[in-house]
């Protein structure tokens, strides 16, 4: 198993489960960064609410897959989590 690196306390990275289920529900919060907005790539997942720095998003598949969760300022690279749906 690769080994993890977490990330340096003034990187800008989107925290939250990068591996989930079918049906669940998950919070992100976004790091070192504000005034963007929060996109959801995919139809296999939802955004339930939002706000500059949180976003609480529904997987609604209930089968495996992947989604893009990015965080995207004006004029900034976007900030990007890569969420894998396993099955169960």
């Amino acid at each position: 198993m690769p080994e993890i690196i977490p990330p340096s306390e003034d990187s800008i990275y989107i925290e939250g489960d990068s591996v989930v289920y079918p049906f669940d529900v998950k919070e992100y919060t976004i790091k070192n960064a504000f005034g963007g907005e929060w996109i959801l790539s995919g139809t296999k997942a939802r955004i339930i609410s939002q706000n500059e720095g949180k976003v609480t998003i529904e997987i609604t598949s209930g089968r495996s897959g992947a989604v893009s969760l990015l965080y995207r300022r004006k004029d900034e690279e976007d900030v990007v989590l890569d969420i894998t749906i396993e099955s169960l």
